[in-house]
């Protein structure tokens, strides 16, 4: 099986908030407004990836979220990766041995989870519900996002949880709960012979260590692993989704 593992928020798709010009397709409603695209040439190229290999979004978003998205109207992806990796979906369903499996694995960070938790409802800077994301990490929102990471990094156990930041976001997430420890575990599973990945984050980091091909924006500091393929994208004006779907068609396939 060759694959193409994919983050999605930034990497496939975009919010309505980002430019990415005119020429665009609709990937997701929320509550009836158009909250999420693609520009219209990575929808056509990724029907392309999808048509030669096997697709599969590797996503932090929970299963109600990621069940939001649709990326085209004849096909979604039979295999998704999403809470950071914590569940799988087959053909949309969650695969309970998958989650299990996880939930063993984080169980030893499971103290820190609750304990953060405490820790973010007395914080006065939140400006969202605190929520266990699928049963597997804490994410809420900041006002003062600086000053909510700090207080969380000073108390927690840092040898068993991360503490994450984008933009108002807040995350506290297992160590051994990453995108990477996913597609280490999916090619145990299924018989996987070459992966190729795309991110663009921070979280993204694991994922990408992971893959055969590993595609990234040149500002993201990536460390690289010996015998790996690893092309940073310079997208000066043209969207990240647009180069890494066409350097993928062209070279990878």
């Amino acid at each position: 099986m060759r694959v193409f593992a994919s983050d999605l928020d930034n990497t496939l798709i975009y919010s309505y908030r980002h430019p990415i010009g005119d020429n665009k397709v609709l990937a997701e409603l929320y509550e009836g407004r158009e909250v999420s695209f693609m520009t219209k040439q990575s929808h056509e190229m990724l029907n392309q990836v999808f048509h030669k290999m096997t697709f599969i979004p590797v996503s932090t978003r929970s299963v109600g979220q990621y069940r939001r998205i649709r990326f085209h109207r004849d096909w979604e992806p039979s295999l998704a990766l999403v809470s950071n990796g914590g569940t799988l979906l087959i053909d949309g369903k969650e695969d309970q041995e998958w989650k299990e499996q996880s939930l063993k694995t984080i169980r030893p960070a499971r103290e820190q989870l609750e304990y953060a938790w405490g820790l973010l409802e007395q914080d006065n800077a939140r400006t969202l519900d605190v929520r266990m994301v699928d049963g597997l990490f804490v994410f809420t929102k900041s006002g003062r996002v600086r000053d909510t990471v700090d207080r969380l990094r000073e108390n927690l156990d840092l040898s068993q949880v991360e503490v994450w930041e984008n933009g108002n976001k807040v995350y506290v997430i297992p160590l051994l709960l990453n995108k990477g420890q996913a597609i280490r575990r999916l090619r145990e599973r299924f018989c996987i012979d070459f992966v190729a990945s795309a991110g663009d984050s921070l979280f993204d980091i694991p994922l990408l260590h992971e893959a055969d091909v590993a595609f990234y924006p040149t500002e993201l500091s990536y460390p690289s692993r010996q015998g790996q393929v690893c092309i940073p994208v310079d997208t000066g004006s043209k969207v990240f989704s647009d180069v890494v779907l066409g350097k993928l068609l062209q070279g990878y396939l």
